[in-house]
Order: structure tokens, then C-alpha cells, then sequence
């Protein structure tokens, strides 16, 4: 018999938070698009579940999140795999390590996560395929822009993630 307390929960509202999340990226049935600014609201959420998770935790569900991702979209060939599980096993180590887990630092954290990952696309699939004008248009109109507007998505999955860990 299955015990069921709030830790079992917070696991299966988190499980299926990131499913939701995941499917809704993936599927794409709400357009929150500015501009050129398309949010990564997956690595947001990855980010504020970092913040407040084990390092453990924290890089099989970057695993687990880019194996989804990967199998959704095509020709990444495990690139958001590995990327994620490595951002958001940064995440958990300087969170737990140099910053402290407030606002601003998950702001400052989750802004340098999306930069890195949207840089790392950039390098990856867009230095080697395209003119050196499309790979700097993708990076400055669609990359950086991005980056920002992912990080303003994570302070509603901070508040989530800071809301389970005291109920823990």
C-alpha cells in the first residue's frame, strides 16, 4: 500500500506540472510570442525546479525533459538531451552553492541558463549551416530576445516550486 502524504503530493503535481508544460511547448497551442521572442517556458520551469531540487533530481529531469524535447522535434539528434541536463545541474549546484534561493538570484539564474542554451543552439545549428548574416540575425533578433523573455516566465514556477518546499 502506497502511502500518500504532501512529498508524494508535491512529486505528482510537479510530474504533472512538467508534462503539461512539456506538451503544451511541444504541441504549441498557445502562442505567446512577442515579436520575435518566443519564450522556452519548459527550461523556465526546469530552472525554478532546480533552484529547489537535488542536483540528482535536478539532471534527470533535465534528462528526462530533453529526451522528451528531442523526441518531439526533429534534427536536435539529442542536443537538448544533454544541454538540459547539464543547465539544470548548474542551476542546482550554484544554487545551492553561490546564490541564494531568492527572486532575483532565480531572475539572474534563469537568465543565464536560457542565455547559454540559446547560445549553445546557436553554435550547434546555425555557425555550420547558415551565412554568417542569418546566424548573427538568429542570435541577436531571435536568440538574446528570447533568452529575456524565458527568464521573466520563471518567477510563476519559482513561486510554485517555493510554495512545495515549504510544505515539505
Amino acid at each position: 500500500m502506497i502511502k500518500f502524504n504532501s512529498s508524494t503530493a508535491i512529486k505528482i503535481i510537479t510530474a504533472i506540472l512538467f508534462v503539461f508544460v512539456c506538451l503544451f511547448f511541444s504541441i504549441g497551442t498557445i502562442d505567446l510570442r512577442i515579436k520575435n521572442a518566443t519564450p522556452f517556458t519548459v527550461l523556465a520551469l526546469l530552472t525554478a525546479y532546480a533552484l529547489f531540487s537535488s542536483p540528482t533530481k535536478s539532471a534527470f529531469a533535465g534528462l528526462a525533459v530533453g529526451v522528451f524535447l528531442d523526441s518531439t522535434s526533429g534534427g536536435t539528434y539529442g542536443f537538448n538531451s544533454v544541454v538540459l541536463m547539464l543547465i539544470s545541474l548548474f542551476v542546482c549546484i550554484t544554487s545551492n552553492n553561490i546564490f541564494n534561493k531568492n527572486l532575483k538570484a532565480s531572475l539572474v539564474i534563469s537568465l543565464l541558463a536560457a542565455v547559454t542554451y540559446f547560445v549553445l543552439y546557436w553554435a550547434f545549428f546555425y555557425i555550420i549551416g547558415c551565412s554568417l548574416r542569418e546566424s548573427l540575425t538568429y542570435l541577436i533578433n531571435y536568440g538574446f530576445t528570447s533568452a529575456v523573455y524565458t527568464a521573466v516566465f520563471v518567477l510563476p514556477f519559482y513561486y510554485i516550486f517555493k510554495f512545495f518546499q515549504k510544505l515539505i
